[in-house]
């Protein structure tokens, strides 16, 4: 690389990209953990409301009451700002690749907003979806500020502070980061690690601060796992294999309820349907206890002090993933990520239990047992083992027994396989882009562009653009020289390039749009767009 390319490099690549991703960082970190702080005085609080209701049934009806205004207040809320509605995870991953587009200070607000209401009433839903949906957000909002032609940015500087939310959220940054590249991007590029490195980067070290400063500190889980020998590898396997085949079950128990949501409840008014979820969490809450319902945590904590007896644990098995499926269906807001791992929880303690009684394991290798299980409904029901084995290294203390973990996640991960059970995220998404684009027509447009001077994609291979969603680089052309076809993707792009296009699209304006932000300004392409 010669100089003058290397200060190209360094102002339009580098320097750009560790500014933005530090304003990211900062304003991630720092407005997570407030969201965190706030989430957690919202179900201390409800927590203690739902025990005094249960003592004292007299106020089940002012309770409904409430719900019934905090309904009303959602259901608002989803109006106004429709891309709260859901899982966080989801919805900023479509978001990240594209998919649909967001207004970032009234999705900010209507986020956390709704998720506190979410979280005050015990609807099984977590609060990492929405924290990485507020750092994604902030990413938008950081490019925003920076002016209009920062705009080719947006998705990368989204991706980092999606990742910062996550590793925040969980405390677990080099997950953050994987998140990025496996399950947002599912591809790994120069870019993308950029991004996600420098936003987790300055997100953790923002919290760490603010950690040191005020003395709360949200740690996810505080877990001691024991050792399991190689003959122990047999448990790992099984743990696996059951762990796959729910999530196989899961799999279809979702298709099923997203089925029904969208025939036969379409026509129910959606505040209908938020209000009779709210209703049928707040009456299992009253009459059993909150830590049934809630966002799981807690669940989890009793399974891995193992203070669950198993017939309650089964119950709870088919009610969380009941309601948490049925909430995500009817669009309340809230993560899956806490919920899922609950249940994975829940089955691997099972199994667990099982062993000890049969004297088939020793009492102590419990917790190591529901460690495995977590690991393994990461990789089954979101379908990314790299995640999850890093997660469980950061979070779970899982380097105890890696080998063991590598098991568990495989085993789970070739069940789903062998089924051909797509992403629970995957599906939502899916979901989601089918109601958005409900009626609306698609247009196959064939074109070509010129790479204009001082354009965002100069000096970056192919593979490495954030591309309007749907379209393929047919053909790179150089001047004076021939179209060269780039079905890898790792063509660098020069100043007067000709690309040969083709993409479909149900807003033609936007994705043009869309486009020459990156390639730069030009009238050529609605000349030559041929539309199908």
């Amino acid at each position: 690389m010669n100089k003058r390319n290397y200060l190209v490099y360094m102002k339009n690549i580098l320097l750009p990209c560790l500014l933005f991703c530090m304003i990211t960082g900062v304003f991630t970190g720092a407005l997570v953990f407030g969201f965190k702080w706030l989430a957690s005085l919202v179900m201390t609080y409800a927590h203690h409301l739902y025990e005094f209701i249960s003592a004292h049934p007299i106020y089940i009806l002012p309770g409904v009451v409430v719900l019934a205004v905090l309904a009303l207040a959602a259901f608002g809320i989803a109006r106004i700002c429709p891309n709260t509605k859901g899982g966080g995870i989801p919805t900023a991953i479509a978001i990240l690749r594209g998919v649909i587009t967001f207004r970032w200070v009234r999705n900010l607000l209507g986020t956390f907003t709704a998720s506190l209401i979410t979280f005050f009433v015990g609807v099984p839903l977590g609060n990492e979806g929405p924290c990485v949906l507020l750092g994604t957000g902030g990413g938008k909002g950081a490019v925003s500020v920076m002016g209009k032609k920062s705009k080719a940015w947006e998705r990368y500087i989204m991706t980092g502070g999606a990742s910062a939310g996550f590793a925040v959220a969980t405390g677990a940054p080099i997950s953050g980061i994987f998140f990025a590249l496996e399950e947002a991007h599912q591809r790994f590029s120069p870019m993308i690690v950029m991004a996600a490195c420098s936003s987790v980067m300055f997100g953790v070290g923002t919290e760490a601060w603010l950690v040191s400063v005020t003395g709360k500190s949200f740690t996810l889980f505080d877990v001691s796992v024991s050792p399991l020998a190689m003959r122990d590898a047999w448990i790992a396997l099984l743990v696996g294999v059951c762990v796959g085949l729910f999530a196989v079950l899961f799999s279809h128990v979702q298709r099923w309820i997203f089925g029904i949501f969208k025939t036969k409840l379409k026509q129910i008014n959606s505040i209908v349907k938020i209000f009779t979820i709210y209703l049928l969490v707040f009456l299992v809450g009253v009459f059993t206890s909150f830590t049934y319902i809630g966002t799981g945590h807690e669940l989890l904590l009793a399974i891995l002090e193992n203070r669950m007896v198993w017939y309650v644990l089964l119950l709870l098995l088919v009610l969380r993933m009941c309601l948490s499926l049925v909430a995500n269906a009817a669009n309340i807001t809230g993560g899956l990520f806490i919920p899922m791992i609950a249940l994975g929880g829940i089955v691997s303690s099972l199994l667990a239990n099982g062993f000890i009684q049969l004297g088939l394991m020793d009492a102590s290798l419990y917790v190591s047992v529901v460690v495995l299980g977590i690991s393994a409904c990461l990789a089954s029901m979101v379908k990314v083992p790299i995640t999850a084995i890093v997660f469980t290294f950061e979070v779970l203390t899982g380097t105890t027994n890696m080998l063991h973990t590598l098991v568990a996640v495989t085993f789970a991960y070739l069940v789903t396989e062998m089924f051909r059970v797509p992403s629970m995220n995957e599906m939502v998404i899916e979901a989601r882009v089918d109601e958005i684009n409900e009626g609306k027509e698609i247009v196959v447009v064939d074109t070509f562009v010129e790479v204009k001077p001082g354009s965002f994609v100069i000096g970056k291979q192919v593979r490495d653009i954030f591309w309007p969603h749907n379209l393929f680089v047919l053909s790179v052309k150089h001047s004076e020289s021939r179209a060269m076809q780039d079905s890898e993707g790792g063509k660098s792009i020069q100043e007067g390039d000709t690309l040969h296009l083709r993409f479909q699209t149900c807003d033609f304006e936007s994705t043009k749009a869309e486009l020459l932000a990156l390639v730069g300004e030009q009238d050529i392409l609605e000349e030559r767009a041929g539309m199908v």
